[in-house]
């Protein structure tokens, strides 16, 4: 069974983005909004033009946004 998540902090990370507050100013969105946009992992249902702004505010693909949420891997049994 495939679980998808919102990459939203990682990729505003590699963009150089900190925090909370400096993806709310590059949304230029409500410090709330913006708040759970960087708890990205808390987030369920996003509108496509949502999903929009974020890919032209964070210049990448929507690829890069959703991802598959894998479990980390069990380590090898000796």
């Amino acid at each position: 069974m495939i679980k998808l998540k919102l990459a939203i902090r990682e990729v505003a990370q590699k963009r150089g983005l900190k925090t909370a507050y400096q993806l709310q100013r590059k949304l230029n969105t409500y410090p709330g909004t913006a708040s759970r946009f960087w708890k990205s992992d808390e987030m369920r249902l996003v509108s496509l033009d949502t999903l929009e702004d974020l890919c032209n505010a964070l210049e990448c693909d929507v690829t890069e946004l959703i991802v598959e949420d894998k479990p980390p891997a069990k380590p090898a049994k000796k």
